[in-house]
């Protein structure tokens, strides 16, 4: 039985998890794939009301005498992303391609109506996490990302859906652009502020890596556990091993110095632990006085 379990950071609260709630068989049907046979990203409109649920999708295909739900992926009106049948899986998306395909279905009629801004900007980070992920190898750039009209006789996902045509529903989904861009001046301001807290836990999490210190002050070891659980969950950062000599490279350059080593931020660190802190820095002051730190070590080293 496929189980392919996916959390898809970007994401966050909108990812709903629907394979074992939804009618249907979810894990087998229609048949086991390996991810290498996967070519294209397709997309599908759903051709129903714009407030239609994946049960409701469900009952349409458990009405055409399938045994479970055609497709991969349901994104609803306000966003939500639902897994509903497993990645590892044929599923029914297009006649005899299934084998190659991950379906993706929007909700709507977009030969009456356009996608709502949520579907467009959640449909483009379910397309950019598959793409960005290596056990998909051949879908590794947009051109894997495909219309149902594209390998079929139909009209779906509907009249918006033409590469040829500038600002067409492709273009939206892989750049992200919605179709009201008073939304999308707020949601950049949100992703600047999660791009500052997310690379300020990765770059505890590296120091961490480096410093494998048995860390005293029990709130600076909370907020370490936190950052590294969250690497680990993101699973699209290769945490230090890779990064070490990277990571010492850019605290150089902050620092305007011509080398950092390991022993350098060690110590650094050490200095802000004897301290004790107590939790009580901010991100952003918590790096300034690492930096300070830092400093007066290479000032007593005669750096």
């Amino acid at each position: 039985m496929a189980d392919t379990t996916l959390f898809i950071p970007d994401l966050k609260d909108r990812f709903v998890d629907y394979r074992k709630d939804i009618w249907g068989d979810s894990f087998t049907w229609s048949w086991e794939r390996k991810p290498t046979e996967v070519k294209h990203l397709v997309i599908h409109h759903s051709a129903s009301d714009h407030d239609a649920t994946p049960d409701d999708i469900a009952l349409f295909h458990y009405l055409r005498g399938w045994s479970g739900i055609g497709y991969h992926y349901i994104v609803t009106e306000d966003g939500k992303v639902w897994y509903v049948g497993d990645v590892s899986t044929a599923r029914a998306n297009v006649a005899n391609m299934n084998e190659k395909i991950i379906g993706i279905c929007m909700v709507g009629n977009f030969t009456k109506h356009l996608p709502s801004d949520e579907q467009i900007k959640s449909t483009h980070l379910l397309c950019k996490f598959f793409i960005e992920q290596p056990q998909w190898p051949s879908l590794n750039d947009w051109s894997s990302v495909v219309g149902h009209k594209e390998l079929d006789n139909t009209a779906c996902p509907g009249d918006s859906w033409d590469k040829e045509q500038e600002g067409d529903m492709f273009w939206r989904i892989k750049t992200g652009t919605v179709y009201n861009p008073e939304d999308q001046e707020e949601d950049v301001e949100q992703a600047t502020n999660d791009i500052e807290i997310t690379t300020y836990e990765r770059l505890i999490c590296d120091l961490n890596e480096i410093l494998k210190l048995p860390l005293g002050n029990d709130s600076f070891v909370k907020v370490l556990s936190r950052a590294t659980e969250l690497a680990i969950i993101e699973n699209n950062y290769k945490i230090l091993k890779e990064k070490h000599d990277s990571l010492l490279d850019d605290l150089g350059k902050m620092l305007n110095v011509s080398e950092i080593n390991e022993t350098t931020v060690k110590e650094a660190v050490k200095g802000l632990i004897l301290d004790d802190l107590k939790g009580s820095l901010t991100k952003w002051e918590y790096i300034e006085v690492l930096i300070k730190e830092l400093l007066n070590i290479k000032k007593k080293e005669g750096g």
